[in-house]
């Protein structure tokens, strides 16, 4: 049960040039990128932009949506916001420009040059002194360049910051639910290298101030939930299938689990082609005139006899525990999860007893073989669990067909393993199935004959479903 916050940059980061400005000019820059930092969550960055002129001045273009994940509610207010501009390189703004100003051309010598120089004054006979002094310079800032990639071990590629924000409060009180929890606010970025010193804070040296502005997008997304009077019909548990169903607790920092259907977690991910799939599920099956898929189901078919054989006793998925991630960068154009497995849900100390049954691991809840089920015709408590594909209460519909008009029997084989589909190739079904269809006499005259063909048919089944 957590909250999620959305930050869009809503216009180009302009006026990128005042970050480039030396005493001396305006330095080139290389591919830059945006990175956000989000109270106690990892800070996240787009991808790298090349620096475009345009009629507003040089800019980039961030495209990307950075997600955090949240407390439940604002009654606390939200962690503070910190935005950084980064340019492709190593070593800090400050250390580059400092040294970039002493290497212009305007105070290079010769004898600054040093060493460099002689090592490069061959090429005095191919060219003119500035192309040496040039080429010298170029030695010099690659020089620099790879001292501090030693130093830092070649781990700053791309962090060098050129500009932040101060750290942002973001004002909750204006976040409201009638303008869909969006606000709009102005980030202003300071360029790094006009940051005092040490020496600075001390004696108050006065630095020039170079600031650009972009306006950012904060939109905070409640958790999921469900009023009782609008409870998805769609992959709804029925309750009155379960005994009990256990409560959960986390190991890490997730805690206040809340039992969701399965569509209201798919239609939280706000995926279109999720969407589109209820859409079909809703005017296909739901509106059907023969009856809504979900009532139809626990009634009988329209026929006096019912056969059913399905496995049982299989660890089998009946739920999940999920969770926000910490936080994660989208692309435009591209989806990522919104929610992911939580690897630290464990079943509640309170809840840990042999009336339980379920099993958790790695964010999945499993029902096993010691796992309460109520009996649909009968309504009797069996312990037991489905076939390691559908749960027990599914398979078990049947139960509840039985009447004076439908005669139902039911055949339940202990499986292992991925039951739902190697039962096919089990002696113990096709048995049930020719007992069914023809009694003992059947079974002792033509037992061998009918293994060897329904064997043949299941290898030509999984060769066909192998590609063979």
């Amino acid at each position: 049960r957590e909250g999620c916050l959305e930050v869009k940059i809503m216009s180009p980061i302009g006026d990128l040039s005042k970050l480039a400005e030396t005493t001396h000019g305006i330095r080139k820059l290389s591919s830059m990128l945006l990175a956000v930092s989000f109270g106690n969550n990892k800070i996240m960055h787009s991808r790298l932009a090349e620096p475009k002129e345009s009629e507003e001045g040089l800019h980039i273009n961030i495209a990307e949506t950075f997600f955090f994940s949240t407390p439940p509610t604002l009654d606390n207010g939200l962690e503070n916001i910190t935005f950084f501009l980064k340019e492709k390189g190593s070593g800090s703004a400050k250390f580059r420009e400092k040294n970039m100003e002493k290497l212009s051309l305007k105070d290079l010598s010769i004898g600054s040059i040093g060493t460099h120089l002689s090592m490069s004054s061959v090429r005095e006979k191919r060219g003119s002194v500035v192309t040496l002094l040039n080429d010298s310079l170029n030695v010099v800032e690659n020089v620099i360049t790879q001292v501090v990639d030693v130093a830092t071990q070649n781990t700053s590629k791309i962090s060098r910051v050129i500009a932040s924000s101060l750290s942002q409060t973001i004002p909750t009180k204006k976040i409201l639910s009638s303008d869909n929890y969006k606000i709009q606010m102005p980030v202003t970025f300071n360029a790094e290298a006009d940051s005092p010193s040490l020496m600075g804070k001390v004696f108050g040296k006065a630095k020039r101030k170079r600031t650009i502005e972009v306006e950012v997008q904060l939109r905070w997304i409640p958790p999921l939930s469900e009023e009782e009077k609008d409870v998805p019909q769609i992959s709804k548990l029925p309750k009155s299938s379960i005994v009990k169903i256990p409560q959960f607790e986390s190991t890490g920092n997730t805690s206040n689990y809340v039992s969701l259907s399965g569509e209201t977690v798919l239609r939280g991910v706000g995926n279109p082609r999720t969407d589109n799939i209820f859409t079909v599920i809703e005017s296909q099956y739901e509106n059907d005139p023969l009856g809504p898929r979900t009532i139809s189901s626990e009634e009988a078919p329209p026929v006096k006899r019912v056969y059913v054989v399905y496995g049982i006793n299989v660890p089998t998925d009946v739920g999940y525990a999920v969770c926000r991630p910490r936080a994660f960068v989208q692309k435009k154009g591209r989806l990522k999860p919104k929610f992911i497995l939580d690897t630290s849900a464990k079943i509640a100390s309170d809840d840990i007893d042999q009336s339980c049954g379920y099993t958790t691991s790695g964010g999945r809840i499993q029902e096993t073989q010691y796992t309460p089920q109520k009996n649909w015709s009968t309504g009797a408590t069996d312990c037991c669990s489905g076939d390691g594909t559908v749960p027990y209460w599914s398979l078990s519909v049947p139960q509840k067909w039985s009447s004076p008009t439908c005669d139902v029997r039911i055949k339940e084989i202990e499986g292992s393993g991925a039951y739902h589909i190697t039962m096919l190739d089990d002696p113990r079904f096709h048995r049930a199935l020719l007992d069914y269809l023809g009694g003992q006499n059947i079974i002792k005259k033509y037992e061998e004959q009918a293994y060897k063909v329904i064997r043949k048919f299941v290898r030509r089944w999984k060769m066909k479903k192998e590609g063979g």
